[in-house]
């Protein structure tokens, strides 16, 4: 089967998590072309509409969807999807939210802002790796994304 590589953002405080993320999509390359990577919100929104450090960076990137912590620095993971859909360019990418938080609140308030997945990072290693695997598979193989 031939699929379409994409890139993909992930917006990740916590350092641990986020270098066992981008080993694990680095992996496998026929799915990602690029593993964009930040750590805060600001961060994140900076690098979406190209300001501070990333206003020089090249514009054209096939984001094939966004990885999302809720619990950010600088600003909240919730804020941060907000903004993202309320942008005419970018509220088509989906946005999988990828957190240790089980919380009610925090689920409702992501799917009253339209993230499309919630996603629960299990404890032990394996799970972890393998809920990876396959957001990385669904999101970039299976799933259709309308032509920008």
């Amino acid at each position: 089967m031939k699929f379409i590589s994409k890139d993909v953002l992930l917006i990740e405080d916590d350092i641990d998590h986020r270098e066992l993320i981008v080993n694990e999509i680095k992996r496998d390359k026929e799915l990602v072309s690029t593993i964009y990577s930040v750590g805060d919100g600001q961060e994140a929104l900076d690098f979406l509409f190209r300001k501070g450090k990333y206003k020089t960076m090249n514009k054209s990137f096939a984001l094939g969807f966004i990885i999302l912590d809720v619990r950010l620095p600088k600003m909240s993971g919730i804020e941060v999807l907000k903004r993202i859909k309320l942008d005419e360019q970018l509220k088509t990418v989906p946005v999988v939210i990828l957190t240790s938080s089980s919380h009610q609140q925090d689920m409702v308030q992501a799917y009253a802002n339209y993230v499309n997945s919630y996603i629960i990072k299990p404890v032990k290693f394996e799970d972890f790796i393998d809920k990876i695997k396959k957001m990385i598979f669904y999101w970039n193989s299976i799933n259709s994304l309308p032509p920008k």
